[in-house]
């Protein structure tokens, strides 16, 4: 199966799109129930920790954008960027322990606002 990255990058024929979009519509409602179930359930250990990784790599990132934004960034500067936070991995696992509670009880916020309770 290809990854993410490759379906985005790789060019369509007409053919190919119009079949892909009856699919997506065949699918819609299975997809559709599947994302309202999810949204109940916690999410696992390893999600949150995913989660609080990506976090933990914004903040390292923002370090080193000089207050602009990353969308404002030109591409050579992003890429010199995500180098430089590449090798920071010592530094990224260690803000991502301190943020591991807070992403905890985010979660929990947002299954409580989920299911309704408060």
């Amino acid at each position: 199966m290809k990854s993410y990255k490759e379906l985005i990058d790789e060019a369509l024929t007409p053919m190919q799109r119009m079949k892909r979009s009856v699919i997506a519509r065949r699918t819609a409602r299975m997809r559709n129930v599947t994302r309202q179930r999810k949204k109940m359930r916690r999410k696992s250990e390893t999600d949150l920790h995913k989660k609080a990784r990506k976090a933990a790599r914004n903040r390292m990132k923002s370090r080193y954008m000089g207050g602009v934004k990353w969308e404002q960034l030109p591409a050579a500067a992003r890429e010199q960027i995500e180098k430089i936070v590449d090798k920071r991995t010592a530094a990224i696992e260690k803000i991502t322990m301190r943020l591991m509670p807070h992403i905890r009880m985010g979660e929990d916020v947002r299954l409580r606002r989920a299911q309704g309770k408060k």
